[in-house]
């Protein structure tokens, strides 16, 4: 108990590098006409409640941190940087088509082909910087743990209608930009729906 009431977690590089991927591919699906559709990061964490919401505070701040100072601070050359080395080279060789060898599923077919895609997505970051603000506004920090309420915090309550829309805490949003912070929940097979980027923190058996 007192290592936990004690937890004071940091961002380290890759978390933040995690949370700048999934504000690009955000910021890439609005600017693909894909707004209307949902797009998640999940944080799997321990299954200690009182983590999730200590981990939460921290990314977002983060997150408002940049909405609130974009295109300052940085932010504007970091995700520039990102996109022009982590995103374009996998979008340029999707568009193209390409041989992946050894992803075949059968002796026979040992290699599987991706085809050009009708339509490319390649784009240069000027084309989604415009996005970025309207994603980053429109992001929900969600904490999923059904024991939440050990910790004297209360978490949020995910569902999903007929539609297979997204419901959060009673709330239908079809378009749900979330971070979903949780460790048994999410470390169980939940889907959620137009998951980008996943991060995980806990430890193999936590």
């Amino acid at each position: 108990n007192a290592s936990i009431d004690n937890f004071q977690p940091q961002l380290v590089t890759s978390i933040r590098d995690a949370i700048d991927d999934f504000i690009l591919a955000g910021a890439a699906r609005i600017q693909r006409g894909d707004n209307h559709l949902p797009t998640s990061m999940m944080i799997l964490i321990s299954t200690n409640s009182y983590q999730h919401f200590r981990i939460r505070e921290l990314v977002q701040e983060y997150v408002e941190l940049m909405a609130d100072s974009w295109p300052g601070l940085g932010h504007s050359n970091r995700l520039q940087s990102r996109w022009q080395i982590s995103f374009r080279p996998d979008i340029q060789m999707f568009d193209q088509g390409f041989e992946l060898v050894g992803g075949g599923n059968s002796t026979l077919n040992q290699s599987r082909m991706f085809a050009a895609r009708p339509v490319n997505y390649d784009c240069d970051f000027s084309s989604i910087s415009p996005h970025i603000p309207q994603f980053l506004n429109q992001i929900r920090h969600i904490v999923l743990n059904s024991g939440a309420e050990s910790s004297g915090e209360i978490g949020d309550n995910l569902d999903f209608d007929t539609n297979g829309y997204p419901i959060l805490n009673d709330e239908i949003i079809p378009n749900l930009k979330g971070i979903f912070y949780g460790g048994y929940s999410l470390g169980r097979g939940l889907t959620l729906t137009g998951l980008t980027t996943s991060y995980v923190i806990r430890l193999p058996g936590d």
